[in-house]
């Protein structure tokens, strides 16, 4: 069928005469990369669970020169596996620091959104996704602009850039990585260059802060990939003896006093306050899901120790506290 096609080209008057030269090239066996080309277990899982198997020798040569800190050109067919190249060394990477950071550049909007799909296709086939990513270009949702109009901030294309990539769905924006920064919250490490060594100062007293600590067993599954099969395993992590009684997501018991009644994290340690699901005024009832906590990566409901009404607030969203920080204050 391919064959007819060309021939009617090369035959049509309309365009034989820009038709300046034709070329077959016929197939040739595929060649495999050797070896696992430097991709840990769960990667390699990850593209198995997408129908990839094995690499292609060009990709196998590619990471190879991405890992050696060579620039690269790349220039092979269609379909020939190119966005690989780059999606495998951002993904390792970002799952080897957390913090790291990659910056797509794409000349057309229809290319965008297909390499944004492959991304996360690639990231959702692990068994937990790392990755967090978004487009910025003249289409970008006003979210972003929004979110700094409200907290009072510049609406310039830098901030809407810093904010835009980092938005990440379903999450409040008071979390937002772009936002914590303008307003000098940030909770990322920027490598700035370090100024001239001055006299020293002092040494200031250690001052030790206390991860969190469980209340309770905590049950989580972990699913282990190695050599492409998969194990799934449940955990159950019990608490230090002498610690205290209460689960992790239950309220410790309220802290009564002439003020109201207090509200605070169920963790002994520091943690962030993630949602606050209430306002002054609300009406709540005894174990209402009234805020939540990230610990341990993951998130942990607060519940009202007792029934009435919200009469403040006593924390902001993004802030880290500790047992002893209220959240809120109920009154009876």
């Amino acid at each position: 069928m391919l064959q007819e096609f060309i021939n009617q080209l090369k035959e049509s008057a309309e365009h034989r005469d820009i038709l300046s030269h034709y070329h077959y090239l016929p197939e040739k066996p595929v060649e495999y990369a050797v070896g696992d080309a430097g991709l840990s277990p769960m990667v390699l899982g990850a593209l198995e669970r997408l129908g990839i198997p094995r690499l292609y020798s060009h990709q196998g040569e590619a990471l190879a020169a991405i890992r050696e800190g060579k620039n690269l050109l790349v220039a092979t067919p269609t379909a020939s596996g190119k966005t690989l190249i780059y999606n495998l060394p951002v993904l390792a990477t970002m799952m080897a620091e957390r913090e790291a950071r990659a910056l797509y550049l794409f000349p057309l909007k229809a290319l965008e959104q297909d390499q944004l799909k492959a991304l996360r296709e690639l990231d959702g086939a692990l068994p937990s996704p790392f990755v967090s990513a978004a487009i910025y270009d003249g289409d970008t949702p006003p979210a972003a602009r929004q979110a700094l109009t409200e907290r009072g901030l510049a609406t310039t294309d830098e901030n809407v850039f810093l904010v835009a990539s980092a938005i990440v769905a379903g999450k409040n924006m008071d979390l937002n990585e772009g936002i914590r920064l303008l307003t000098g919250k940030a909770k990322i490490v920027l490598p700035f260059k370090k100024k001239e060594a001055t006299a020293a100062p002092a040494p200031a007293a250690a001052v030790a802060t206390a991860a969190p600590v469980l209340a309770g067993p905590v049950t989580t599954k972990c699913t282990v990939v190695e050599n492409g099969s998969s194990r799934n395993f449940t955990i159950t992590i019990e608490p230090a003896a002498g610690s205290a009684k209460n689960t992790v997501g239950e309220t410790p018991a309220p802290a009564a006093s002439g003020n109201g009644t207090k509200v605070f994290s169920p963790f002994q340690g520091k943690t962030e306050l993630v949602e606050i699901n209430v306002k002054v005024g609300d009406t709540v009832r005894q174990g209402q899901v009234v805020a939540a906590v990230e610990a341990m990566k993951a998130k942990h409901d607060v519940k009202a120790p007792c029934a009435g009404t919200v009469v403040s607030i006593d924390a902001a969203i993004g802030a880290d506290i500790e047992a002893r920080h209220p959240i809120l204050t109920l009154e009876a």
